[in-house]
Formats: C-alpha cells, sequence, structure tokens
C-alpha cells in the first residue's frame, strides 16, 4: 500500500473484542499472575492473558496476509479472535488430552489448562456482540483432540476450516464444515499462516507455559 493510500484510506473499526485485545503485552501476562489474589488462579489468569495476547497477534496477521491479495473483503475479527483462543488452548492441552496413561502431575497442569480456558472464554462472551456458549471453548479443544486420535485429522487442518466456517458465518460455527465454499484468498491465506503462527508463536508459548507451572508449583514463579 503507498503512503498516499495510507493517508487518504479510512481507518478501521475496530471490534470491542479488538479493542481489548489489542492493548496486551507479552509483559502483561507477568503482571496479571502478580495481581490475582487468588492464588489457584494466578496461573490460569496469566496463561490467559497470553493466549489473549497470541489471539490479536494472529488475527492482525492473517488479517494483513488477506487484505494484501482482498482489499475487498470486511475481516471478520471477533469470529477468528475466538478460533484462534480455542486453538491457542487446544495447543496447551494437547500432550494431555491425546495421551493414553494419566499422570498426577499432567492432571494438576490439565485442571489448570482448564480454568484457563474458561477465564479466556468468559473475557470473550464479555466483549463480542455475538452468544457465546461458556463451554464452546472447551468443546472446540475436545473437538481437535478427537478429530486428530480417532479420525488422524491434523489439527492445524481442521483449525482452517473452523475459521473458514466462522469467518463465513460471522460468529463461532457449531462446528466446522468440510469443504464449504470460500474465497481462494482467505483459503491460501489461512493455509500459508498457521504454519507462520505456529513456529513463531505457539511453539514457544507451549514450552514456556509448562515452565511457568512447574515454577508455580515450587513457589518459585
Amino acid at each position: 500500500m503507498s503512503i498516499f493510500s495510507k493517508l487518504f484510506r479510512k481507518p478501521d473499526v475496530q471490534t470491542p473484542l479488538e479493542a481489548f485485545v489489542s492493548t496486551i503485552t507479552p509483559e502483561q501476562s507477568q503482571t496479571t499472575y502478580r495481581s490475582v489474589k487468588d492464588e489457584s488462579l494466578r496461573l490460569p489468569a496469566a496463561l490467559s492473558t497470553w493466549v489473549l495476547y497470541l489471539t490479536h497477534r494472529f488475527s492482525s496477521g492473517l488479517r494483513e496476509m488477506l487484505a494484501s491479495v482482498d482489499k475487498k473483503t470486511p475481516f471478520a475479527f471477533d469470529p477468528i479472535a475466538f478460533e484462534t483462543a480455542a486453538f491457542c488452548h487446544y495447543w496447551l492441552m494437547r500432550d494431555i488430552l491425546n495421551a493414553d496413561d494419566d499422570q498426577a502431575e499432567d492432571e494438576i497442569y490439565f485442571e489448570c489448562l482448564k480454568a484457563s480456558a474458561s477465564i479466556t472464554s468468559s473475557l470473550l462472551a464479555s466483549k463480542t456482540s455475538f452468544a457465546l456458549p461458556t463451554e464452546l471453548l472447551m468443546q472446540r479443544s475436545m473437538a481437535y483432540s478427537h478429530e486428530e486420535k480417532c479420525k488422524a485429522v491434523r489439527p492445524e487442518d481442521k483449525f482452517a476450516q473452523f475459521l473458514i466456517s466462522s469467518f463465513q458465518s460471522g460468529s463461532p460455527a457449531t462446528k466446522a464444515a468440510v469443504g464449504i465454499s470460500s474465497s481462494l484468498p482467505l483459503q491460501l491465506s489461512i493455509a500459508s499462516y498457521i504454519p507462520i503462527f505456529e513456529s513463531t508463536q505457539l511453539a514457544e508459548f507451549k514450552t514456556v507455559a509448562r515452565a511457568m507451572f512447574l515454577a508455580d508449583q515450587e513457589g518459585a514463579l
């Protein structure tokens, strides 16, 4: 986009959700941890804050990529943000959900991750205009796990399906419609951006989240 175009184009109108998540920084996760009085909710709240930060990173990055090839299609920020948040939480739960054996430490960590997902779900519901059932975000995680374990469907492929379905409907889809008709630029943008997001953001998030949990358990966080 030229400098002239940037000067005279209309500014994008932010939704309440976008305005909220756009202010979150990586450092705010630590601030959240120290500000929560209930010790059992400190780490879940901190991880939720990080998820919301990553949600903005992905949604904004995808919008920029899509706009570079399709400037006419309005970007459905809120449904994309919901799907991204759900995928981020699944990424943290993935190993536990897909494991065959339960371990005591993993059970404690899983409860922490479920609490974090619940916090994120409540925050999203308070900032979006569409009805958002409180259990939908956790249902997404279970759906990813079921598809991966029972049908050998890559979670990245399922994520892409959910993104397209929700983008098209303007609100989080109850299920991903396989083969749904969508614009080629949208499909290509989503397919291109998911692996970038995974390699640059989610991999680090998963590692640091586990380290934060262990430090929290030891009282060293």
